[in-house]
């Protein structure tokens, strides 16, 4: 899968393991955000950043959290090293219509929902190219 993929697309990145609990947290906030604005043009890709030992649990974890986002894996690192180097989790990436990075963000708590939000609300408001 590729950025291009979902070129004119508002794309949140949404860094996690398995073995985070805020990391849970955000994959499921991200999934209603995209539920609620895919219609406007938002797809999230949460991006395991799980390590051999536990990569096995990715698709557990979907499963069991009934996620209809993307989930990918990144055994390469390729996508981990362009967005998040420090392998920071959970970390978030929105990128505009342009393929432009907008914001990053380091940690995942209930406070930071509203500003998530509001910046991916913006976003999908700009008319696509």
């Amino acid at each position: 899968m590729s950025l291009a993929d979902h070129d004119g697309r508002v794309v949140a990145l949404a860094f996690f393991a398995t073995w985070c609990g805020p990391c849970r947290n955000q994959v499921l906030r991200f999934q209603l955000l995209e539920e609620r604005y895919r219609s406007r043009g938002l797809v999230v890709l949460a991006i395991s950043i799980d390590g051999p030992e536990t990569m096995a649990d990715v698709v557990p974890f979907a499963r069991l959290n009934a996620l209809t986002l993307r989930v990918l894996l990144d055994p390469e690192t390729v996508v981990v090293s362009r967005y998040n180097p420090k392998r920071a989790v959970p970390f978030s990436v929105l990128i505009n219509r342009s393929g432009g990075v907008e914001r990053y963000r380091q940690g995942f708590s209930p406070q930071d929902e509203e500003a998530i939000e509001a910046d991916i609300v913006r976003l999908v408001a700009e008319p696509p190219r």
